[in-house]
């Protein structure tokens, strides 16, 4: 009887531990899209509880965020390496996921168009509640996860999104002319005063003084001359 009641109990304790994860799990209250083609950010918000029938519950689900958080879930299993080949233009997922009176931000990266159906990846270690962390990895996510993001506002077509990714890459920021200088123009103290006026007046007074001297000197010698023949 005791070996019995032993080993219920440790079945019991075997399906907490299983279920602990599933039960902590937060669902995300809220969810941000950036990336190329999109005018402006896409927010979604709600109930991201998993299981739920909402918008942000289904693009966590099928994202994969709560396999990247906590690792092999119902919903798949993360992998540590990288699909080959090029995955196409990436957009950033960052969820506010809620615990400890505070809200965690979640990053996730993502490739809508990748060969073979949507790619996702979440950088391991991130911080979540209780001393925890993001296990993170690559998730590839179902056929309907495309048409999702298309219904929320991405570029039906990759080739758009492309184009808008190279577009953004190659953008060059226009260099500013210098202004041209202006007569009269304020300078700091204010007196509208030219710093080429002030040039040229100045050469304009030292070649005045110049002759002023000169005529001076001139009629010196002229009355030292008369002196002398008288």
């Amino acid at each position: 009887m005791k070996a019995r009641c032993l080993s219920v109990a440790l079945l019991a304790l075997a399906l907490l531990l299983a279920v602990a994860p599933a039960a902590m799990a937060k669902g995300a209250s809220a969810a941000t899209i950036k990336g190329p083609g999109l005018a402006r950010p896409i927010s979604v918000r709600g109930l991201g509880e998993p299981g739920t029938d909402t918008q942000l519950a289904k693009l966590s689900d099928q994202t994969g965020l709560f396999a990247a958080m906590f690792g092999d879930t119902a919903g798949g299993q993360p992998s540590g390496e990288r699909p080959s080949g090029d995955l196409g233009p990436r957009y950033t997922v960052t969820y506010a996921v809620p615990g400890d009176n505070t809200t965690f931000a979640v990053v996730q990266d993502l490739y809508p168009y990748a060969p073979g159906g949507p790619v996702t990846h979440v950088q391991p270690g991130q911080r979540l509640w209780a001393g925890q962390q993001v296990v993170g990895g690559w998730f590839r996510g179902p056929a309907t996860l495309l048409p999702m993001l298309r219904s929320l506002g991405l570029p039906s077509r990759e080739s758009a999104a492309r184009a808008a990714a190279t577009a953004s890459s190659t953008a060059a920021p226009v260099a500013a002319k210098p202004a041209a200088p202006v007569a009269g123009a304020s300078t700091a103290s204010g007196r509208g005063t030219s710093w080429t006026g002030i040039g040229v007046g100045g050469v304009g007074g030292v070649l005045l003084l110049g002759s002023g001297a000169l005529a001076l000197r001139s009629v010196r010698r002229r009355r030292l001359r008369a002196a002398r023949k008288v």
